[in-house]
């Protein structure tokens, strides 16, 4: 129950005319005027209105009755002071039974008399619940702010209308390498934009300030950018524009586009892989096509010309039957050589001189190179190591590089050289071929080894050369290289692992056959049935044709034979139905079936029998000999 007044003395008299308390009745804090006993002499109308009270009634109150026992703990000491002549300030949370908790500022000020002597003080109360509220708010609005642009992947930049950074988050300092205390309040083109492009930087940001229209802003664009080591890269960028009381404020988020450079680059690395493995696959299927449909004449041509040779051996025709035996065998070389690579079929390697591998392309060459006016030498250092390789594939590398350098001569004033060079490098052997023509364009350098890649005119060149010499190259162990040397021209250099083991003597070549019989020659080509026979004769056998298989099993049913040569791939019964009638119906013959082919990569692969032996297509008639010597 509220004292009444009559239970207080009367406090002394405080100076507060009619004017004041009008004036402080009408101001919206809470003031109360208090005396030297801590008795209310005074509440306005902001005070009385929010605590309930009456306008009446409240006088000679106390202060711990007008604020409640929890407030009037806290605030005490504040009343003691104000009465000592110092002003005293609180601020906090305080309980409201009809307002709920409220903030407040509450000031206690001495209440003087005209002389200065203390009468009292003043009590008043400012509400900043509202600002608090206000305040915390923006406080966590600030907070998430900070934690999203603090936690961004990509740079977050403001910068204000001079062009001076008021926001550099981590992923700036991490991705240009400048920490956010050394960024704020600088001139953000001084230091991101690259040198070459800060004038129009500059210039674009002042045209747009003063009122042009906005080039950047709300799109995405890609522009190069500069980090603190001075390392340029590629980014995306994106400018919004935020206008405050202040001015305009402009942010950028900015995204670090180098590894998706990276990215792009390698699956575009990749795809050319992939489209060169595919261009290497079609080469495959075209080489064996190729080598398949040469397969069968060229075989003629090789039997003819081994059998010319011999039958003109010690005539004046001897050089030219030669020749053709020559040539022949290069062509069988080449084809092998294909097959080998649309295989991809380990080379064959045994040991072998580079020294003489290239003396044997340039021989081969020697016309040509002759007729276009080039002149052509071989240095060779004589403790260059011998190689483990392929001899047939490692010539068809020197004679196409070969052939490459005097394709570049053609049209070339003045002397034309080519120089063939064979030398150690460390453990390895450096074959190098230089030539003194154009040489190669550096923006092509990287393209030549590509498959169908080619700066000859159409119809001159396919592009598929150098493709196989690194094939090759790269199937020894080794690799090539382009090279362009000071004095001009191009150098193509080859480098294989040497061999410890010496250069094989040649095998001897067995001696023919003594006469074995008879045998049957079964193969729906007649010029390789002739050939074949004539080789087999001059051997001292005895030959029986079949063009295909049907014929050839029922020559073996009716006749006696004791060889039989068959090729694999005929219309009708094929060789494998002839060697499999051969051991069900003649068990005796079936070790001595020699079967040809020229189409080992057709599209069904051979199923071989394990007691047959094979000839490759086009073969030699040493190797033909070689295969029914060993007949037993």
């Amino acid at each position: 129950m509220c004292p009444t007044r009559s239970e207080h003395p009367a406090a002394p008299p405080l100076p507060l005319d009619g004017a004041a308390r009008r004036l402080l009745d009408a101001l919206p804090l809470r003031a109360a005027l208090m005396d030297r006993t801590r008795r209310v002499v005074y509440a306005n109308r902001a005070l009385t209105g929010f605590a309930g009270l009456p306008r009446r009634g409240y006088r000679g109150w106390t202060e711990q009755q007008l604020v409640g026992d929890a407030l009037w703990r806290q605030s005490r000491h504040l009343a003691a002071a104000a009465l000592a002549g110092r002003p005293a300030r609180w601020e906090g949370r305080v309980p409201s039974r009809r307002h709920g908790p409220r903030h407040v500022v509450r000031h206690y000020v001495p209440a003087r008399a005209r002389g200065g002597r203390i009468l009292g003080y003043w009590i008043f109360v400012l509400d900043v619940t509202d600002r608090v509220e206000t305040e915390r708010r923006a406080d966590a609005t600030e907070r998430l702010r900070a934690a999203i642009v603090d936690g961004a992947l990509d740079c977050v930049i403001a910068i204000d209308e001079e062009g001076l950074v008021r926001e550099w988050n981590p992923a700036a300092e991490a991705t240009f390498g400048i920490a956010r205390a050394s960024m704020i309040g600088k001139p953000l083109g001084d230091v991101i934009v690259p040198e070459r492009h800060r004038q129009a930087h500059a210039s674009g940001f002042a045209r747009y300030l003063a009122g042009g229209a906005p080039r950047i802003l709300g799109r995405r664009v890609e522009i190069e950018a500069l980090r603190a080591n001075g390392e340029e890269f590629p980014c995306e960028l994106a400018v919004s524009e935020v206008r405050l009381a202040s001015g305009r404020i402009f942010v950028a988020s900015l995204r670090d586009l180098t590894s998706v450079r990276a990215a792009e680059a390698e699956l575009a690395r990749q795809r050319a892989s992939l489209v060169q493995a595919e261009r290497m696959s079609a080469m495959g299927s075209l080489l064996a096509g190729v080598a398949h449909e040469l397969n069968n004449p060229l075989s003629i041509v090789i039997g003819q010309a081994a059998m010319l040779a011999e039958a003109t051996e010690g005539s004046p025709h001897a050089a030219r039957a030669a020749k053709v035996q020559d040539a022949a065998d290069r062509c069988a070389r080449i084809v092998r050589t294909f097959l080998a690579m649309a295989r991809q079929k380990p080379p064959r390697r045994e040991p072998v001189s580079a020294e003489a591998i290239a003396r044997a392309a340039i021989e081969l060459l020697a016309y040509g190179l002759r007729s276009d006016g080039i002149e052509v030498t071989l240095d060779a250092d004589p403790a260059t190591p011998s190689l483990s390789a392929d001899q047939d594939q490692l010539h068809q590398v020197l004679a196409n590089l070969l052939t490459n350098a005097q394709a570049a001569l053609r049209g070339r004033d003045g002397p034309r050289r080519i120089a063939v060079t064979v030398c150690p490098e460390g453990a390895d052997v450096r074959i190098a071929v230089s030539d003194n023509g154009p040489g190669v364009a550096a923006a092509i350098a990287e393209r030549v080894f590509e498959p169908f890649f080619t700066t000859k005119p159409v119809g001159q060149g396919t592009g598929i050369g150098l493709a196989v010499c690194r094939s090759i190259a790269i199937a020894h162990g080794g690799g090539i290289a382009l090279e362009s040397p000071p004095e001009g021209g191009a150098r193509f250099v080859l480098r294989l692992p040497g061999s410890p083991l010496a250069v094989a003597e040649p095998e001897a070549q067995p001696q023919p056959a003594r006469l074995r019989g008879r045998v049957l020659v079964v193969d729906d080509e007649p010029g390789i049935a002739e050939v074949v026979c004539d080789i087999l004769r001059t051997d001292g056998w005895e030959t029986a044709v079949a063009h295909d298989g049907n014929a050839a099993i029922a020559t073996l049913a009716a006749e006696r034979f004791d060889a039989v040569l068959s090729d694999v791939r005929m219309p009708g019964q094929d060789g494998i139905a002839v060697f499999h009638w051969i051991a069900a119906h003649r068990p005796g013959l079936a070790g001595r079936v020699v079967l040809m082919s020229g189409d080992v990569m057709g599209s069904a692969p051979l199923a071989l029998p394990e007691a047959a032996r094979l000839v490759e297509k086009p073969f030699e008639p040493a190797e033909l000999r070689r295969v029914m010597a060993s007949l037993t």
